[in-house]
């Protein structure tokens, strides 16, 4: 008799190690820069050209786009789709380091095959540090669950203009975003 609940206490640890380790599936990662290259599977979407193209030493690749932020505009950075789920989290950073970067409230979302992209968060881009900065929501949580109906497509990183005025600037230079789909572990 003992033998058969030491098997059975093996058999139920066995199985709950192995349901652990699969729900600690890998994340999706990508990295995109302003003006990636077609060959590198990324591409931005540039509207009516608004931002315009910057070059300097302490840009990502030595350039990036910037715009006054007078108007909510975006710009964008695409990768191949990419199959969710039902409320999977993302995550966003972007690449901040030119004193011309000063919007105050630039907003970063994630374009999904919905009409309304999913907020991400925001970055104060006049008091990011230079380098690599999260986008957080207004209560500080950087990765966030994306609440749309249905299965969820992501397809890119949206940077969207305060919309502030010409005081201040908007820039675009590399971003990042990780995605976990429904069920996974996000760490």
């Amino acid at each position: 008799m003992k033998r058969k609940k030491l098997f059975t206490l093996v058999l139920m640890l066995a199985f709950l190690l192995g349901a652990v380790g699969q729900s600690a599936c890998a994340s999706i990662y990508h990295a995109i820069d302003n003006d990636a290259l077609e060959s590198s599977g990324y591409w931005n979407v540039n509207y009516n050209n608004y931002y315009s193209y910057i070059t300097g030493n302490s840009l990502w690749n030595g350039d990036a786009r910037f715009r006054k932020s007078n108007g909510h505009q975006t710009y964008e950075y695409r990768h191949n789709s990419i199959t969710l789920g039902h409320h999977p989290t993302a995550e966003i950073r972007a690449y901040l380091n030119h004193n011309d970067f000063s919007d105050p409230y630039a907003e970063y979302q994630i374009k999904t095959n919905y009409v309304e992209s999913a907020r991400i968060g925001y970055i104060n881009q006049d008091r990011a540090a230079a380098g690599w900065n999260i986008a957080k929501d207004r209560n500080g949580n950087s990765k966030i669950v994306i609440n749309q109906p249905g299965t969820t497509i992501a397809y890119g990183v949206r940077v969207l203009s305060s919309g502030w005025g010409s005081d201040y600037g908007t820039g675009a230079d590399a971003v990042s975003v990780k995605y976990w789909k429904e069920g996974e572990v996000v760490s």
